[in-house]
């Protein structure tokens, strides 16, 4: 199992992205040789500054993306204003993807029981 699949997808014991309630991931969700691993996503009811303040906190190293000069084309193209970016690369491990997607999780669950 690769690490997007890992966070796309989830295991057994922890649900991935895309079960997560009220993620919202951009682009193409799909786990194929082609796909580099950074995604775009936003939580629903908690702005993308405070998801990474969040992950900061619990040691997960994720960064939010305001419309500037260097994301802004971007952003557009997805018709947002915000978004966290979420990067894999050789050197995370398969406990960092678990790590954020409880957190993640966590998060959910927070917003969703204020409702």
């Amino acid at each position: 199992m690769t690490l997007t699949d890992r966070l796309l997808n989830g295991s057994s014991e922890q649900p991935g992205l895309l079960q997560i309630k009220g993620v919202d991931i951009y682009g193409y969700p799909m786990v194929t040789n082609n796909r580099e691993a950074v995604f775009a996503m936003n939580l629903e009811g908690l702005p993308a500054k405070q998801v990474v303040k969040r992950c900061i906190s619990a040691g997960i190293i994720v960064h939010d993306r305001q419309s500037d000069a260097y994301t802004r084309h971007t952003l557009e193209a997805m018709r947002l204003d915000q978004c966290v970016r979420v990067s894999l690369a050789h050197y995370n491990t398969v406990e960092e993807v678990d790590t954020f997607l409880k957190l993640t999780n966590k998060l959910s669950q927070e917003i969703n029981s204020k409702r």
